[in-house]
């Protein structure tokens, strides 16, 4: 291994392989805490405080209530703008999937916010948390070491549900986590 961080690498491997896909079911309830975020990798497993949102001057902000696409549905979400689906019909517009299969999400209940990103080189995991104004995607990034790889461009999609109604604005907060290189 060329560059070691303080966080568990098969989170990293399994949130790298994963986020993209988005395959499973949906998640009603916000994630616990210790549960993981966007990236799948938890808090704990970063072993640092300074990206907790305290730190970063987002206050009380809670981590969202992510949402995961059934398996067979492809995102064909674009740009890096979060877009709110506010319906079913309007989720046909960002996803493919096959006919019948239930997408999870009651509309009643919740908006669905889609945002394709670009994965940073040396980035370890994204978080999004929620202060009930501002929805805030926190990337984790270590620095980059003599060795490493080239960079190549990969795409995420993040999905996660808000509050049906809900008003948000949408911001980014960037931090570094301690890594050793070789």
């Amino acid at each position: 291994m060329r560059c070691r961080g303080a966080f568990d690498a098969s989170s990293l491997v399994v949130a790298i392989v994963l986020a993209p896909c988005l395959s499973a079911c949906a998640r009603s309830t916000p994630p616990k805490a210790g549960d993981g975020d966007a990236s799948g990798i938890s808090s704990a497993a970063v072993g640092s405080k300074t990206c907790e949102p305290q730190t970063l001057g987002l206050g009380d902000a809670k981590p969202v209530a992510l949402w995961k696409a059934p398996e067979g549905c492809t995102p064909k979400v674009r740009g890096s703008a979060p877009v709110v689906v506010r319906s079913e019909a309007d989720l046909s517009a960002y996803y493919t999937c096959p006919a019948g299969v239930p997408l999870g999400v009651d509309f009643k209940a919740h908006a669905l916010v889609l945002s394709a990103r670009m994965l940073p080189p040396a980035g370890v995991g994204t978080s999004i948390v929620d202060d009930g104004a501002t929805v805030t995607f926190i990337s984790r990034q270590r620095k980059n070491c003599a060795n490493d790889p080239r960079p190549m461009p990969m795409t995420v999609v993040h999905a996660f549900l808000l509050p049906a109604g809900a008003a948000r604005t949408f911001g980014d907060a960037t931090c570094t986590v301690e890594s050793t290189c070789n």
